[in-house]
């Protein structure tokens, strides 16, 4: 039962990246759930959802948001690297939308962008491992 539960940690620790991939998946699930379930008065009030809403009609937006975070969870399961590489790139972009959404019409150069961008580079290195072969 012991030598499991170290092969486990070990495993857990050898697969760092997964992690990180699991993470960014439930935040981008998360924020678009949370986003789909606001008011849209309250959503048209947050200069940070402006770009979004004029782009796409509110409603569909939150829905790729929370769909992409999902599918990034549910591929990261089925190990597939083509099928990750595709999640995380669209997980990068929408985390990139975000992070412009905050700099152009929100807080501007705000310490919070740090944490979108944080995702991007983690999306990003799940793209270039995806492409290069690695799990």
């Amino acid at each position: 039962m012991i030598r499991r539960a170290k092969e486990y940690l070990r495993r857990i620790i050898r697969r760092e990246h997964w992690w990180a991939e699991a993470w960014s998946g439930l935040m981008l699930a998360s924020f678009g759930a949370v986003s789909l379930l606001a008011r849209p008065e309250h959503l048209h009030a947050l200069p940070s959802t402006r770009s979004f809403m004029l782009l796409m009609p509110n409603g569909i937006w939150q829905l790729l948001m929370a769909a992409t975070g999902l599918m990034q969870m549910a591929t990261l399961l089925a190990d597939s690297r083509w099928r990750r590489g595709i999640a995380a790139f669209l997980a990068a972009f929408f985390y990139a939308w975000i992070t412009e959404n905050q700099v152009l019409f929100s807080y501007g150069l705000h310490p919070v962008i740090l944490l979108s961008a944080g995702w991007i580079g983690v999306n990003m290195f799940a793209v270039s491992r995806a492409i290069g072969g690695l799990r």
